[in-house]
């Protein structure tokens, strides 16, 4: 049976319509066939959503969003934050193996070329024998680059891995390292000399001088010194004599080659700039000035030490200022300060070749008045009971310190002291003298000190020994 089509237009949207079909052929017309009742409408729909939305790519400014056609309306995807992405780290690259010993192997590694976009918290180490299957951790997060395994087979073959870790955790292992036996290496001799110990040293006839060598090599290597034609077991050194040096280091592994001689020395004392004092001390302070203290430093540099720079900044600054740039003594007043404001100081040592590094700096200090509970400076001896004999005149006398100065009251049960006495006093001192002492001078004298931080208060005895006297 042969289907046939009609494209029928000029229709009127929104209006039904009823279609009729008849068959025809040349011995007339067959019956017809009705539609249903039929709507003339446009053929499209609303579309169905897209369905599998996903976001491939994600940054600081941009989002790559895939989706497939659709069939039913799209889910929408989860709340996204608009952030680089993080990932794991990657990990180290081949571990190098420092050192080993009988039961341990050193390791040190790089960092991640890629830290996953968070920062690398730490690493893991594993190893395991050449002979065997499994893993074992040494350490499951450290945040060195440096680590040393322990516990191994003395003898025995192992390869090492580490891993980075990140917020988002554990990376792949590095490639594992060479094949490493737990044994004590043996190392070459080998100097550790700086050019600037290479440099002639000046000593002065009669002086003594050293000469230090660093160096290395396992087991440690025997060290022979030599000098041509020169016991140096046994050697003195003469004024103004030039001497050359080489030096060998020997172990195990074999004698190591000549050092370079160091250059002719001639013998005399060498000079050089001295250390710097250890941390200044803070004396005192008011609202403009700050006091400082130091001792000597520990080396002059074989030159005596004729002065000391002090400098010092505000801690919100970065610049120095220097307070006084040449000064004889070990205490010094720094001047012209802001008031409230905190400073940090350092002093510099100087001698005839030139001026040390700076000291540490101090701890920040205000500059602003200080407070200082009051505090007597008595000695043992001064509180031992003052003897006194009838007739006999004596005076009590006691230094203290406090800030601001504190008040000063003299007592004696009984006795009015400012009648019976003469009392003196300055900012760091009082005495109490009395005339012609009695038996009734006897007794306790209680001196009060007080200021705004404290009080304080201490007691002295005072006996007569006359004959006659009754015991105090």
């Amino acid at each position: 049976m042969k289907a046939t089509t009609c494209k029928v237009t000029s229709l009127r949207k929104g209006n039904e319509y009823i279609f009729r079909v008849k068959a025809v052929n040349e011995y007339g017309e067959g019956e017809a066939l009705e539609s249903e009742p039929t709507k003339a409408t446009d053929p499209f729909t609303v579309p169905a959503a897209p369905t599998d939305v996903e976001i491939t790519s994600i940054t600081s400014e941009t989002m790559t969003i895939c989706w497939k056609r659709p069939d039913p309306p799209s889910i929408p995807c989860k709340l996204t934050k608009a952030e680089d992405p993080q990932f794991l780290p990657s990990p180290p690259a081949k571990p190098k193996v420092l050192d080993s010993t009988k039961t341990s192997v050193t390791l040190s590694w790089n960092k991640p070329l890629f830290d996953g976009g968070a920062a690398v918290t730490g690493y893991s180490v594993e190893y395991k024998r050449t002979d065997e299957e499994d893993w074992c951790v040494s350490v499951s997060n450290t945040e060195n680059t440096e680590f040393t395994v322990v516990g191994l087979t003395s003898g025995a073959e192992y390869v090492f891995v580490v891993k980075s870790i990140n917020k988002i955790g554990v990376s792949e292992p590095s490639p594992p390292t060479d094949p490493q036996a737990a044994e004590d290496r043996e190392e070459e001799p080998q100097f550790n000399i700086s050019n600037e110990m290479r440099k002639t040293l000046l000593v002065k006839d009669g002086s003594s001088f050293t000469l230090t060598v660093p160096f290395r090599g396992k087991p440690v290597p025997n060290v022979m010194w030599d000098k041509a034609d020169v016991d140096l077991r046994a050697s003195n050194l003469c004024e103004g004599c030039e001497y050359e040096y080489r030096v060998y280091a020997e172990n195990v592994a074999g004698l190591s080659p000549p050092s370079i001689p160091c250059k002719l020395t001639k013998a005399e004392d060498p000079q050089f700039l001295p250390s710097p004092p250890a941390k200044p001390k803070v004396l005192d302070s008011t609202k403009t000035s700050v006091t400082l203290s130091w001792n000597k430093p520990l080396f002059d540099g074989g030159a005596a030490v004729t002065g000391y720079s002090v400098e010092y900044k505000r801690t919100d600054e970065e610049d120095w200022c220097v307070s006084v740039s040449n000064t004889e003594n070990t205490e010094f007043t720094v001047v012209g300060l802001t008031s409230g404001a905190e400073y940090v100081f350092v002093v510099k040592s100087i001698n005839k070749i030139g001026v040390s590094e700076p000291s540490p700096p101090t701890d920040p200090q205000a500059a602003e008045d200080r407070e200082e509970e009051p505090q007597f400076n008595i000695s043992n001896e001064m509180r031992k009971t003052l003897l006194v004999k009838d007739g006999s005149s004596f005076t009590l006398t006691v230094p203290f310190r406090g800030k601001p100065v504190p008040n000063v009251m003299w007592d004696k049960a009984d006795v009015d002291l400012r009648v019976r006495a003469s009392i003196h006093t300055t900012d760091t001192v009082t005495s109490i003298t009395v005339e012609q002492a009695t038996r009734d001078d006897s007794g306790k004298y209680t001196v009060t000190l007080q200021n705004v931080a404290g009080k304080v208060t201490c007691t002295l005895n005072v006996r007569d020994v006359t004959k006659s006297s009754a015991t105090v």
